[in-house]
């Protein structure tokens, strides 16, 4: 098979091997990962700027 660098083709094909869940085959994983790695962000932001004395500007 061909190497296609058409994402819409590279879409039909899974659709058509695998169906509507070949399509959000990795999904769950990576919505767990983006969860807990924002949240860590966020949790370093909060504590470096309270370690620092820094504060929200009121504007």
């Amino acid at each position: 098979m061909k190497a296609s660098r058409n994402p819409f083709h590279t879409l039909s094909l899974v659709y058509k091997r695998v169906g509507k869940r070949g399509c959000y085959a990795g999904l769950e994983p990576t919505l767990m990962r983006a969860f807990t790695a924002n949240a860590a962000a966020i949790v370093v932001w909060e504590l470096t700027t309270k370690a620092l004395g820094i504060r929200p500007s009121s504007n």
